[in-house]
């Protein structure tokens, strides 16, 4: 979309392209696409945790595709996904999402928690909502603790920190 608006605005009536339809199987696609959104400057965080959510089964996959194969670090078939992810022997599958889509490992992590507490968390929905906004992880890690130990706290009887027993 981004090329297409910027040949408009440019008044190029035709755009020189060339498809690769057979060359990438759908999850190669994945990845290149992936990529080429990262190098750009404007990849928020919101299409980092989507970027990395999107990556995670197909890292997986590539992953267990190669502990049983038993070879390790072998070179895949060109055009499948396992070409473009890189994948070193004993690489953990936080490693290889964060540096995929250009973040910290720890910072990955508590995004991605933090947007899948949200689906299932109604209180967790205002800490993502103000993660994507501020882009600031750290806070928002903070918050999210603040919240679940309130609701650990109410879930098990007890009182949050600072309350008192009626």
């Amino acid at each position: 979309e981004r090329r297409l608006e910027a040949c408009r605005k440019l008044g190029w009536k035709t755009i020189p392209a060339a498809v690769l339809c057979d060359v990438f199987d759908d999850e190669s696609r994945t990845v290149v696409e992936i990529r080429e959104n990262r190098d750009r400057e404007n990849f928020t965080l919101r299409d980092q945790v989507a970027a990395a959510l999107k990556l995670r089964p197909i890292v997986q996959q590539i992953t267990e595709a190669r502990k049983k194969s038993g070879i390790g670090d072998h070179v895949p078939s060109p055009g499948t996904s396992a070409t473009y992810v890189q994948l070193n022997k004993g690489d953990k599958l936080r490693y290889v999402l964060a540096r995929e889509v250009g973040l910290g490992k720890n910072t990955l992590e508590q995004a991605i928690t933090i947007h899948e507490a949200a689906q299932v968390l109604p209180a967790a929905v205002e800490i993502r909502d103000a993660m994507y906004a501020s882009g600031n992880v750290s806070e928002a890690w903070r918050v999210y603790q603040g919240l679940t130990k309130r609701e650990t706290g109410n879930a098990t009887g007890g009182t949050a920190k600072g309350t008192e027993n009626a």
